[in-house]
């Protein structure tokens, strides 16, 4: 349901904020010395350098927010316009056909075959457009929902 590239750029960042937390402790040279006397003699103060690095990991975790909420909308915005074009009548194979041209979410075909279940791990499946077919394979109804 999700690209691999989205996968990645998530692990990325969560690698990104875990190396900028690491950074920003307090630590202990192999020497005993201490790190923030390190950054005083190069002539910064240590609250400053902790207060620059907690600044471009907000400044990070921010910019992530912004790029995560536009996906997301984009996701749910998706999944309405398809589930309106899922009229009464409309085939089996327009139903997929359709749904394949989707980027930012997904759909499964339940067990039963007669349901189709379009959703987006953005929204961690709460927004869905559920499709129902008869038995020739035609659409009955199709719902958009948000919840579980």
């Amino acid at each position: 349901m999700m690209g691999n590239g989205v996968v990645g750029g998530i692990v990325a960042v969560i690698i990104a904020v875990a190396v900028v937390v690491i950074a920003s402790r307090k630590r202990q040279g192999s020497d005993g010395s201490d790190d923030s006397v390190k950054v005083q003699r190069m002539g910064i103060s240590a609250r400053r350098a902790r207060l620059e690095i907690k600044s471009v990991a907000l400044a990070f975790v921010a910019g992530f927010g912004c790029f995560y909420a536009i996906y997301a909308v984009a996701a749910r915005d998706e999944i309405y316009y398809l589930c309106g074009n899922f009229k009464q009548g409309v085939s089996y194979a327009s139903v997929v056909r359709q749904l394949k041209t989707s980027s930012l979410s997904g759909y499964f075909k339940e067990d039963t075959g007669d349901r189709i279940v379009h959703s987006s791990v953005f929204h961690l499946h709460a927004v869905k457009c559920t499709v129902g077919f008869d038995a020739n394979q035609d659409v009955t109804r199709s719902v958009y929902s948000v919840g579980w």
